[in-house]
């Protein structure tokens, strides 16, 4: 998923986003999105317990939005043409966008706008950071709530790990792998991948990523420059915490939410 056409993606070997579009719920299969849902149902129903609708940005082949919707009235955006069209297949008759995050204009507001799985790191400076969310609060409504799941903060970033995902079908595996680098306030995944099929034998592939590591307190600008308050819940969704943001002077919640 990408939603910042700033971010840096570049390509060799006919990589052409297939590793991470092409195959990207392979890759994510081990996730539970159901349990990300009834966590968010839970969150959203003390925080705002009247919302409607819901905007999930950077939604990529739509998993999210798939237990979500009978919820909320939903709608997703993502930058890469090749996600959306997966998530059109999964989601007949779901409003789907491809955008980025730092401009789009749906022309619309919503009482929850979502930025999950780091998305947000592909801002890749404080200008694009500041700007996302800025958009972000001018596709809410006036009592909406703005979610945000952050990536790794700078400190909790090791540099030099080694990671290897392997999954596999039948008739098809994947294994991707690459050390994690920081240059400067960067994360940089270099990533090598294998891919096999009974047509095409074993295809190699190779594409960098980057995304930026913001402090609390960057993030935390970013969200009063909008107008917002914020707040930070740990661990979150997949422990890098969530920020829970509304506007200033909104009906805020006083719930006390224990997220599992």
């Amino acid at each position: 998923m990408s939603t910042a056409s700033g971010a840096s993606e570049s390509v060799e070997g006919g990589y052409d986003r297939t590793v991470r579009g092409r195959y990207y719920d392979l890759l994510f299969a081990g996730k539970d999105y159901a349990a990300d849902g009834a966590t968010l149902r839970t969150l959203l129903n003390a925080e705002n317990p009247t919302a409607a609708t819901l905007l999930d940005i950077g939604c990529a082949t739509g998993r999210h939005l798939e237990h979500l919707r009978d919820e909320f009235d939903v709608s997703g955006l993502d930058l890469s043409a090749e996600l959306i069209a997966q998530a059109r297949g999964r989601l007949p008759g779901v409003p789907l966008h491809v955008a980025d995050m730092r401009d789009f204009n749906l022309g619309q507001t919503f009482d929850v706008v979502t930025c999950l799985m780091a998305v947000i790191g592909y801002a890749l400076t404080l200008s694009d950071l500041q700007r996302s969310i800025q958009n972000m609060t001018k596709h809410l409504s006036p009592d909406g709530v703005l979610i945000v799941e952050p990536w790794l903060l700078p400190d909790s970033f090791i540099d030099g790990r080694v990671v290897h995902n392997v999954v596999g079908q039948p008739e098809l595996a994947v294994s991707s792998m690459y050390v994690q680098r920081r240059v400067g306030d960067i994360c940089v995944f270099d990533i090598h991948s294998l891919v096999a099929t009974p047509d095409e034998g074993v295809v190699y592939s190779r594409a960098r990523q980057e995304i930026a590591l913001f402090t609390d307190d960057e993030y935390r600008a970013a969200f009063a420059l909008a107008g917002l308050v914020v707040r930070r819940v740990d661990p979150g969704l997949h422990g890098y915490g969530l920020y829970i943001a509304r506007r200033q002077g909104s009906r805020a919640s006083t719930a006390n939410v224990n997220l599992p």
